[in-house]
Parts: structure tokens; C-alpha cells; sequence
């Protein structure tokens, strides 16, 4: 069995890894086996902060016009945050849901972007503008 862990930071995702490895060591004392696990990829850590790296690509999507939303919650421990703790980097958040909540990798998610009216496509359109040129 293959289990991927995530958190919205490192700190509380080391956390629920060690809870999950609890939960397996009692149960295999309980029903008196043995469990083994290993990592079959490296932990993601949680994003270095990039304040002025922000700000410009925040005036960059406000020049375009391209709505971004200014919360972390739906964040988390990401390959881009073991990036960032070697290079600069950042990864702003669009907001491509007219400010609905929604998790990222869900069905609600998708259907920004694959929709049938045009209003729900418009997600991945301002996605994609927002790394390209800017043209429409």
C-alpha cells in the first residue's frame, strides 16, 4: 500500500506522518504481525516566503488584469517548495473560481477548466495568459 501525505506546512506534515506510523505500529501490535515502511520519494517542504518576488509578479496579474487570490490556506508542502529553498521562486495563486472556495486537485477544481459554459473555462484562459505574453 502507497500513501502520500500532504499538510499545509512541513512542520504539521511531519506531524501526520508520525501519527500514520503510530496508527500502523498498533495495529500490527494488536493483531500481533509486523509493519515495514520506506519512502518511495522525497518529503516536499513548505514554500521559502519571497516577499518582493511576490509583489512583482502580484503587480504583473494586476496589470493583466488576471485575478489572483491572496490566501496560503489551500497551500501546502509542494515539490516547489523544496525549489525554493535553493532558488528564488514562487507560485501564485489564481484565482480561477470568481473567489468559490475550492481545493486544487478535485473535481471542482477541474471543471474551471474543462467546463461546458464559457464562465467556467475562464480559469485555465487567465492561467494561461498569466504565463504567456498576455495576449488573449
Amino acid at each position: 500500500v502507497r500513501f502520500h501525505l500532504r499538510a499545509p506546512d512541513k512542520a504539521m506534515e511531519d506531524e501526520l506522518v508520525e501519527k500514520a506510523l503510530n496508527s500502523a505500529r498498533g495495529a500490527a501490535l494488536c493483531t500481533e504481525t509486523r509493519v515495514s515502511w520506506k519512502l518511495f520519494e522525497e518529503p516536499f517542504d513548505s514554500i521559502k516566503p519571497n516577499a518582493a518576488g511576490e509583489r512583482m509578479v502580484q503587480a504583473i496579474y494586476d496589470e493583466m488584469g488576471i485575478p489572483t487570490l491572496k490566501s496560503r490556506e489551500a497551500g501546502g508542502s509542494t515539490d516547489v517548495g523544496n525549489a525554493s529553498w535553493r532558488c528564488p521562486a514562487m507560485q501564485p495563486l489564481l484565482d480561477i473560481t470568481d473567489g468559490l472556495p475550492t481545493t486544487a486537485h478535485t473535481r471542482e477544481f477541474v471543471s474551471c477548466f474543462t467546463g461546458g459554459s464559457p464562465e467556467n473555462r475562464h480559469g485555465g484562459k487567465n492561467s494561461c495568459k498569466g504565463r504567456s505574453d498576455g495576449s488573449d
